[in-house]
């Protein structure tokens, strides 16, 4: 079996990683966590419908962020 993730020695490997899951889960709060530096976020404030106690705001698009793994 061929491992997708081998690389030669030395070599720069980039990985995307997605979180998923329902809101209030913590995907925007883990990716600031990971994060080296300040991230782009699309938090704006929860309009109608139903907020969680303590969210006053949801992501309506993506949150990114970049960090390195030696």
């Amino acid at each position: 079996m061929v491992n997708p993730f081998a690389t030669s020695p030395g070599a720069v490997q980039h990985l995307k990683v997605v979180f998923t899951g329902p809101m209030g889960a913590g995907k925007t709060t883990a990716i600031q966590a990971i994060s080296d530096g300040d991230t782009l976020s699309t938090e704006v404030p929860i309009s109608g419908g139903e907020a969680m106690e303590g969210k006053t705001t949801t992501t309506v698009g993506l949150d990114y962020g970049e960090c390195r793994i030696n």
